[in-house]
Formats: structure tokens, C-alpha cells, sequence
């Protein structure tokens, strides 16, 4: 990422979140919880360091979790949802699947608006998922960690694992 940027995650509650002089992809509270996504240059002047912010939720609850920024100056977030809600742009899955699942979600700081999210996706099975890290390749791929309790939950490529085993697994997409 650029120096002086920082990116950051997780979840509110408040209906007031800074938005500043950015128009993010949601600008208002729309479930109990939403997660965010903000991005600060600290080597701004104060009232010019809030470069992007964006709610992202839907119906019920959503978090954030995990935070990480392309080559571009894209953030990347990933966390857990049980709204069915939150939006799915080019993404994986459709829709919720379970209880709750992972989500990721991609915001382009250099649109404002709807056209600042670019990519939004479900990742889970039939039960509950928990999207907790993510990282961006310099070859362009997203690598996300999280845990799943999904005996259904979607494997690809050639995965180390063919089923889950015990009650709780943790996953690396």
C-alpha cells in the first residue's frame, strides 16, 4: 500500500459513521450491525485524512474482520454476515447459504458511490462460516483464511482436505 494509508475493518452499530467528504458504496446503517470499510492518510492535513469509508450489511448483522489493500490502492475486506442482504457483485455465491457465512468484499477508493464496490461475495455451506484474514498476491488473488462448520462447505482445486473433520475447521480459500 502507499505510505502515510491506512486501512482498516470491523463493525458498527453507530448510524452517524465518519463519512466526511466521501460518498462510500452505503452510506447509512442498514442492518443492526454493518461492517465498514475506511481508508486514512495520515500524512494529510486533519478534516483531509478520510480518504474512503463505506458501510457494508444488510437485514441483520455483518463484521469485518480482516483488512488488507492491493497493488492499486483497492481494499479488501473479509468478515461474517447472517444477512442474505449483502450485496453480491462478480462474486462466488449468489447468496447466504447457512446460519451465517464469510464474506469478501472489494472497494475501489477511486470511484465513489455504487460504482466504488467492485466485488462482494458469500463463501460458506449450509451451516456457519467466519471469514477471519485476508491478503492480497502481487499476482492478483485474494487468499482468505476463516473457519467453517459446514460439512458441505465448497472445496476447489486440489484441496488438502475431502470433508471436514470434528466439529470446527478452519479453511484457507
Amino acid at each position: 500500500a502507499p505510505s502515510g494509508l491506512v486501512y482498516m475493518t470491523g463493525y458498527t452499530t453507530s448510524t452517524d459513521f465518519p463519512a466526511g467528504n466521501v460518498t462510500g458504496y452505503q452510506t447509512s446503517l442498514s442492518g443492526t450491525t454493518d461492517a465498514f470499510a475506511v481508508i486514512y492518510d495520515w500524512t494529510q492535513p486533519v478534516g483531509a485524512q478520510l480518504i474512503y469509508s463505506s458501510y457494508l450489511g444488510g437485514g441483520t448483522g455483518a463484521a469485518g474482520n480482516g483488512v488488507t489493500a492491493d497493488s492499486q490502492g483497492r481494499i479488501f475486506i473479509v468478515g461474517t454476515t447472517n444477512s442474505s442482504e449483502v450485496p453480491v457483485m462478480n462474486g462466488l455465491a449468489a447468496g447466504l447459504n447457512g446460519e451465517s457465512d464469510a464474506f469478501v468484499a472489494g472497494f475501489d477508493p477511486t470511484h465513489q458511490g455504487s460504482s466504488s464496490l467492485f466485488y462482494s461475495t458469500f463463501l460458506g455451506g449450509s451451516s456457519f462460516e467466519q471469514g477471519y484474514g485476508i491478503t492480497a498476491a502481487p499476482n492478483g488473488t485474494l487468499w482468505v483464511v476463516g473457519q467453517t462448520y459446514s460439512p458441505d462447505f465448497p472445496l476447489y482445486g486440489n484441496s488438502l482436505g475431502s470433508s471436514r473433520n470434528g466439529n470446527a475447521n478452519a479453511f484457507l480459500a
